[in-house]
């Protein structure tokens, strides 16, 4: 199916308004003006058949009806263009938003990425800390197990200097001669 030629609504509007004025009435095939005083002649359908009254009847109304229907198609293409410029305007700015939602969720994935890594730092640090605590416990515990060995060391020294001085001076004893 073709599409159908626009309408000139210039040259419509310029035909409307060279025609005898309205309004225009009908007497089954007469066309008359009633604004002319007497009422004058506008056309007139040949015969007085059913389709000639209608004939007469439709030209009769069209003086009121294309002046009706020129201002509903131009209020139309009016708001037609207005809302063409929303719709266009309103994809500029989805576009826009989009743009904005694709950087937005690059920083969003962006910084999901940096705080998985930092997560994973957060475990290996604690798994560290963890196994310092560990081995500074073991460490303590050894420095006191050590101590305890040294301070037995030490008082086993100092009862084997006791010890060895008595046999030292027993030794000395046995030598010297008898008197």
């Amino acid at each position: 199916m073709s599409q159908p030629q626009p309408l000139d609504l210039d040259a419509i509007q310029t035909r409307l308004d060279a025609a005898t004025e309205g309004p225009w009435t009908t007497d089954d095939s007469e066309i008359v003006a009633e604004v002319i005083a007497p009422a004058s002649w506008v056309a007139r359908t040949d015969g007085d058949g059913e389709a000639d009254r209608a004939n007469a009847e439709f030209i009769a109304h069209a003086r009121q009806d294309v002046p009706a229907l020129l201002a509903r198609v131009r209020q139309l293409e009016a708001e037609n263009e207005r809302l063409r410029t929303a719709w266009h305007s309103a994809r500029r700015r989805a576009s826009t938003a989009r743009e904005h939602l694709d950087i937005t969720e690059h920083g969003r994935d962006r910084a999901i990425e940096a705080a998985e890594q930092l997560q994973a730092e957060l475990t290996t640090e604690r798994a560290v800390a963890l196994s310092n605590q560990q081995a500074a416990r073991f460490l303590a515990e050894d420095v006191q197990r050590l101590t305890a060995e040294l301070a037995e060391a030490h008082a086993a020294t100092k009862t084997n200097r006791e010890v060895g001085r008595v046999l030292l001076t027993e030794l000395a004893a046995h030598r010297q001669p008898a008197t």
